[in-house]
């Protein structure tokens, strides 16, 4: 044969080329040319992306980067070279890549410098090239989600700057755009001493107790509320991904079950066409005068007014009311 020698038609596997110097008697080259080579046609087998995994919460709370591992990929007879990573945003690895880059022989990578949407779901994308140059196909991991929103929260009840004889529930709302609401917990801060109630007793700490319900919250272990006391209540959402609010709500209320001081009517005089029933203000240890209603009760039957039935309420800081509508020639009594 004559140099170049081309070979056609070899099969994959093995293969060893020899080639022997003979002169011109027949002598023929006790040490010849040899060189062995491994026709490599294949792909390497694919294995899987293992993370992010199906343990993982879906969500990634980063735009920047995510870590990537893999496992079972392989490639007979030549071995595995190097493998492929990226990030895309379609499943079967055929969208845009980012974080591209040859990973060698390591089995996971940390994918960084990426430019994630918030709310769009990612994958991760790895594929093996083998030593004869084969490449293997993508591979993509569990899609995951951004998430780097946090989610919100606002307490219903009580009203802010409220005064109340009675509280049983604490309940509020929580929204979160992408990943939903986990749950939210609230602080309960008594502001005579500054101290937060634990759901059992108070204690210096804050303490955050956990409520009932996700977007439409409640918390019923509420402390022995104490009259004349104002209370300081904050709320805090936390969504899937495990975005926590940082700016908590913040609900101020008094809690007064102690009623005013009260002397009653002190007159009732005719007008021209009603009855001006008049008294002097009451006197209360949290709310000002002028935030004092009245209540009162008109009946013409003797021991009318028991059980009290309000015919009439004031305006916050009244000290008079006029009754109209009245009948001719009839006894009335004016509660209040």
């Amino acid at each position: 044969c004559t140099s170049p020698f081309a070979l056609i038609g070899l099969k994959e596997g093995a293969h060893l080329f020899r080639v022997f110097a003979v002169d011109a008697a027949g002598n023929r080259d006790p040490s010849p040319a040899m060189h062995e080579w491994l026709v490599d046609r294949t792909p390497p087998t694919p294995g899987q992306v293992v993370s992010p995994s199906a343990g993982d919460s879906g969500y990634l709370r980063s735009t920047t980067a995510l870590s990537i591992a893999w496992a079972g990929f392989s490639d007979e007879p030549g071995g595995i070279q190097s493998f492929d990573v990226h990030v895309n945003a379609q499943s079967d690895c055929a969208g845009e890549r980012q974080g591209a880059a040859e990973a060698g022989l390591a089995h996971s990578f940390e994918a960084t410098g990426l430019s994630l949407l918030d709310g769009r779901t990612y994958f991760a994308c790895v594929r093996a090239s083998d030593r004869a140059g084969n490449a293997g196909a993508w591979n993509s991991s569990r899609g995951l989600t951004v998430d780097v929103s946090e989610p919100t929260s606002a307490i219903v009840q009580p009203v802010a700057g409220s005064k109340l004889s009675a509280l049983a529930t604490i309940g509020g709302t929580a929204a979160d755009a992408i990943s939903g609401v986990a749950g939210v917990g609230l602080t309960i801060r008594r502001e005579t001493d500054g101290l937060y109630w634990d759901g059992a007793i108070w204690r210096n700490e804050p303490a955050w107790n956990k409520t009932s319900g996700g977007s439409a919250f409640t918390y019923s272990g509420i402390p022995p509320w104490e009259s004349g006391v104002r209370y300081v209540i904050r709320s805090r959402a936390v969504d899937a991904a495990g975005n926590i609010e940082s700016r908590d709500t913040i609900s101020l209320f008094t809690f007064d079950s102690t009623p005013p001081t009260f002397g009653g009517a002190t007159s009732a005089g005719s007008l021209a066409n009603a009855v001006r029933v008049t008294w002097s203000p009451a006197t209360d240890a949290v709310s000002a005068r002028l935030a004092i209603r009245y209540v009162l009760c008109r009946t013409t039957t003797a021991g009318g007014c028991n059980p009290f039935s309000a015919t009439a309420v004031t305006p916050p800081g009244a000290t008079q009311f006029d009754f109209t509508g009245l009948k001719a020639n009839t006894t009335y009594t004016f509660i209040v």
